[in-house]
């Protein structure tokens, strides 16, 4: 029992350690779907952990700061000509879908390495520029990550990655043949930096778990001169057994991301903060595979500007360490 309530919680912890919604990028990074998952802490010396994951997440509501507004008129980042177009595009909606592969191994008990690969990015936005209404969309691998935690002291990890620039930033389409927006292409083009810190424990009266976790991350710039804002995210979760080899768990997570920069200036529309609660169910296959299942729903919603916010996330996949 107790064993099944510390594997889904440490699932549920590892999914809440990672980025924005269009078209900030908040809520798509590999360190984002690792922190909701809560797999923060450390494996067995000699144990090879590998988990396969499905994210999907629908943009179509439209703020002004917090309030739900008809229209949202976003800026465009114009590269060719060094400079930023306010209020360019209309915005209608957007999603954002990733298959991500993330892999872990215990060189020791206190000490393991990390990667993350988003295998397979998607992303559509649905824009209106002089009458005109048209779909973009883009797919490709994502930015990977790769890292190590380490265990300060019993239930107590730290962690660090870097995030690569592995996937396209520069693919063109736009309406005057133009490069995209950072928020369409599936990577950034720039290395990023994250640290995490996860301290977990146990209400043994209630046969639960409970974990808190908090991520930093601190994007560079890229070669066209564009760096996404930084961003921080804190975490709270609870997880214990339901009925035979399933458990749930129940998240609130705080999102908060600075706004991007261009050319040494804000970039209109980016920034936001959001607050989210995620249940999730894991289930413990014969094998040794766990299946979960998070829906991310978002309680709290705040933009800078005018921008679309994410309405709901849905994040399944497997896992198994060998």
């Amino acid at each position: 029992m107790r064993s099944r309530e510390l594997k889904g919680l440490a699932l549920a912890a590892a999914v809440a350690t990672a980025a924005p919604a269009a078209p900030a990028r908040a809520c798509d990074s590999s360190s984002w779907a690792l922190l909701t998952r809560g797999q923060s802490g450390t494996l067995p010396k000699g144990a090879f952990r590998l988990d396969l994951s499905f994210r999907y997440t629908d943009e179509d509501v439209k703020l002004q700061g917090g309030q739900a507004v008809a229209d949202v008129y976003v800026p465009k980042v114009a590269f060719t000509y060094g400079s930023i177009w306010p209020a360019f595009h209309r915005e209608i909606q957007a999603s954002e879908s990733f298959v991500q592969m993330d892999l872990g191994y215990g060189l020791s008990s206190r000490f393991s390495l990390e990667a993350s690969l988003p295998l397979h990015t998607h992303r559509e936005h649905t824009l209106a520029h002089f009458g005109i209404t048209q779909r973009y969309s883009t797919q490709g691998i994502g930015d990977a990550l790769a890292g190590a935690r380490f265990s300060v002291r019993p239930r107590f990890v730290a962690g660090f990655a870097v995030q690569l620039p592995t996937g396209r930033h520069r693919l063109d389409g736009d309406f005057d043949g133009s490069i995209l927006d950072p928020s369409l292409q599936p990577g950034s083009g720039a290395f990023g930096y994250v640290g995490t810190l996860q301290q977990t424990g146990r209400f043994a009266a209630l046969d639960m778990g409970w974990s808190v976790a908090t991520s930093y991350q601190a994007n560079m710039r890229s070669d066209l001169d564009y760096r996404f804002g930084r961003a921080a995210i804190l975490t709270v979760n609870l997880s214990r057994p339901l009925v035979g080899k399933v458990s749930a768990s129940l998240q609130g997570k705080l999102f908060r991301q600075t706004r991007s920069v261009y050319l040494a200036r804000d970039v209109p529309s980016t920034g936001m903060t959001f607050f989210y609660v995620t249940p999730a169910l894991n289930y413990e296959a014969p094998g040794g595979v766990s299946v979960y299942g998070y829906l991310q729903l978002p309680a709290y919603r705040y933009v800078n500007d005018m921008q679309l916010a994410p309405r709901a996330s849905v994040l399944t996949g497997l896992s198994k360490t060998f």
